[in-house]
């Protein structure tokens, strides 16, 4: 019970210190109007993403994306479907994607070997549940298998 609660304010602040590096005012920078706004800002933080060389920074990325949704909303609409894209159709690997049998060719986050916060795995799975695509759920899946200790996962 005490490890429990010691996970939990140790998952407390991570995402304090997350926000607090990626904020609002961050996040505005990939901020685009028009028909392609949510098609650039993709892009953009796909980009950032790959600049990064830290994985911890990665997850802070991922988990400010996630809870600041809301507030985002008003900035770059769809935050969380944005995140979606990026996992299963990263549009910076577009081209090595193509006629790739392995499900996670070209994923931006396999490629860093990455572990995901839980938190971007609820919010990938309740995307693919709004909008259901075999393909996808089996790249969530087979992430999973790849990437994360069975016991880590609730």
């Amino acid at each position: 019970m005490k490890q429990l609660a010691l996970e939990k304010i140790g998952q407390e602040r991570f995402l304090k210190e997350a926000i607090q590096k990626f904020d609002l005012e961050f996040f505005k920078k990939f901020s685009f109007n028009g028909k392609d706004g949510l098609k650039l800002s993709q892009q953009g933080i796909e980009a950032y993403i790959q600049s990064l060389d830290n994985n911890l920074d990665v997850q802070k990325l991922l988990l400010a994306m996630i809870h600041q949704s809301y507030e985002l909303n008003k900035d770059i609409p769809n935050i969380e479907l944005l995140l979606y894209k990026m996992f299963c159709s990263p549009i910076s690997t577009k081209e090595e994607r193509k006629g790739e049998k392995d499900l996670l060719a070209g994923n931006i986050f396999a490629q860093k070997g990455l572990q995901l916060p839980i938190d971007v795995y609820i919010s990938l799975l309740q995307t693919v549940t709004v909008i259901p695509k075999k393909k996808h759920f089996k790249k969530i899946v087979d992430y999973l298998v790849k990437y994360e200790d069975v016991n880590r996962i609730p």
